[in-house]
């Protein structure tokens, strides 16, 4: 094992050194150290300006001889940009491949804290050096019996690996590196045995690392429905551990809004149920551009080509988007309309399927044909790994996908008018992607689990809950307590007109029509509403979020049955 220490130009005061039980009084804090470790350093790197050599080395060396053995590692000033890089240059090369490493920053100078931290991030993933701690003697923190405490900044060090692996989760889908620091922060079996904190912490990281590498494998290898479920399962995780993670796990903790984030939009509960359908498309299309934005393109074409198929058969049936006989029957359909475009002595007979005719009778047939006959090249060639005299270039594959992609979120946009799908931002009724998100709940307070089942419904996190006591005196007018209740929320004109507002009603139906018109007074549109719902077969009662109502899509479609 080596021991990387530094020295500067500084006057160094005796002091006695203090980890756990182990006490050592000296100037230099490396010969505490040697001392402390276990097992001891056989060999001691330290690192010096000729200054430092001349004033410290020789004292240092002959504390420290006897325990380990002592090697002048000698470098520039570092007044100069190269001289620094001189200096990582040095210091990386002075540590073996694959050795073991303790090191002590307590006396460097300068930049050389911030270079050797960089340094030791590089030694642990370039050269496979096994950086067991990183120790700071700090002599300014000594108490009245001139005794100095010693800090452990190993986390901080693998919070570099905690921020690359992160990184690779939330841009990649890629959680096997961030599982693996996971099980590494558990308590051991003996610690959880014998604690229910350490258990509970145990637990908690293993089930989030389980949750995690479920929903990494579920997205590469194109299992939306598994995808939806364990990325539902991995926010809940997150959400409800988020406590004990921010105690015990601290490096963890700073990330999880960030992982959160990443995987709230693919995340939805139950979706085969049949009144999920549309919830389901909608989710497996944000999963479809997930994968276009990491360029997985396989993936992307994979599932989309399938959306497509659930997209008719939720246009054209009731049934399950799984259930296999409808999903071929529609497919047929779809290759039958496409054969009808072909010249006649190049048609294949049609397929019996009860749906051509009306796929046939689709105002948009033409674009239905086109989308079709491009995604089923496309994955023909990608399936076809290149195998093949007219396979095109990979950087044709990604410009064809694009473009595929975007014509049929366009077909999307025609085949489900007047529906409640919603694909992409932009397209969102009130943009709430750009605007404040707020939730007034005039009902009763929302639990953790309620908030989040809203916010998986509106696509997006609440930035503001606002809570309202809705208590009326049935002796006074409706519209005048409303208005009152209204005011005192205290929102400006501003945010009335652009703030993206949902609205939880009173169940007490006069209160909550005539609060609904207050507010379309205000804001200028029916706000869009929260429907809860009773969970079934549950003591005592619990109440999820259902849907949330488009209340303005609404009053456009009955305009249009009043005209008709």
């Amino acid at each position: 094992m080596y021991l990387l220490t530094f020295l500067g130009t500084a006057d160094l005061k005796v002091t006695t050194y203090v980890m756990g039980m182990q006490r050592h009084e000296t100037r230099y804090f490396a010969a505490a150290l040697v001392r402390f470790l276990e097992p001891t350093p056989e060999y001691t790197l330290i690192v010096v300006t000729e200054a430092a050599r001349q004033k410290h080395f020789e004292t240092l060396a002959d504390e420290i001889h006897t325990v380990t053995q002592p090697i002048e590692v000698l470098i520039p000033d570092g007044c100069r940009e190269e001289e620094l890089w001189d200096i990582f240059d040095t210091l990386t090369q002075r540590v073996p491949d694959g050795s073991e490493l303790v090191v002590d920053i307590t006396n460097g100078f300068r930049s050389l804290p911030f270079l050797s931290f960089l340094a030791v991030a590089y030694l642990r993933k370039a050269k496979g050096v096994d950086v067991q701690r990183v120790y700071y003697g700090a002599y300014e923190a000594r108490n009245e019996r001139n005794e100095s405490p010693v800090f452990d900044l190993t986390p901080f060090v693998t919070l570099l690996d905690w921020i690359v692996a992160t990184d690779r989760f939330t841009r990649f889908g890629d959680a096997r590196d961030l599982a693996e620091l996971l099980r590494a922060g558990m308590p051991t079996g003996v610690q959880m045995g014998q604690n229910e904190k350490a258990r509970r912490l145990g637990k908690s990281l293993k089930w989030t690392a389980e949750a995690m590498e479920a929903v990494s494998l579920a997205l590469r290898l194109s299992r939306p429905l598994e995808s939806m479920e364990q990325a539902q399962r991995l926010v809940q995780r997150l959400q409800r551990q988020c406590d004990i993670v921010r105690t015990h796990a601290r490096p963890f903790s700073l990330l999880t809004d960030r992982i959160i984030q990443a995987y709230r939009s693919l995340a939805l509960a139950s979706p085969q149920d049949l009144d999920r359908r549309l919830d389901n498309l909608r989710v497996q299309w944000e999963i479809v551009r997930w994968y276009m934005e990491k360029e997985q393109v396989v993936q992307a074409i994979t599932l989309a080509r399938e959306w497509f198929i659930s997209l008719l058969l939720y246009h054209l049936t009731d049934k399950a988007l799984t259930d296999r006989d409808a999903r071929e029957q529609v497919e047929a359909a779809i290759t039958n309309v496409a054969e009808w475009q072909r010249s006649q002595s190049k048609q294949r007979p049609p397929q019996d399927t009860p749906f051509t005719d009306e796929v046939a009778d689709l105002a948009s047939r033409y674009s239905l044909v086109d989308v079709w006959n491009k995604l089923s090249r496309l994955r023909n060639d990608l399936a076809h790994a290149g195998m093949r005299p007219d396979a095109s270039r990979s950087s044709s594959l990604l410009r064809r996908a694009r473009q595929v992609v975007c014509d049929l979120h366009d077909l999307a946009e025609e085949l489900v008018e007047g529906s409640n799908l919603v694909l992409e931002e932009r397209e969102r009724s009130v943009d709430t992607m750009e605007k404040e998100m707020i939730l007034l709940n005039f009902g009763h307070p929302l639990t953790q689990e309620q908030r989040t089942q809203i916010e998986q419904l509106i696509g997006g996190p609440i930035d503001r809950l606002i809570e309202v006591a809705t208590h009326f005196d049935h002796t006074r007018p409706f519209a005048e307590q409303v208005r009152e209740l209204v005011d005192s929320l205290g929102l400006t004109s501003e945010e009335w007109q652009h703030a993206a507002i949902f609205v939880n009603p009173s169940t007490l139906s006069a209160i909550a029509m005539t609060l609904l018109a207050e507010l379309h007074g205000r804001m200028g549109y029916f706000a869009p509403v929260v429907r809860m719902r009773p969970v079934e077969d549950v003591l005592p009662p619990r109440f999820e979020a259902a849907e949330i109502i488009n209340l303005q899509q609404v009053r456009e479609e009955a305009r249009g049955r009043r005209i008709a």
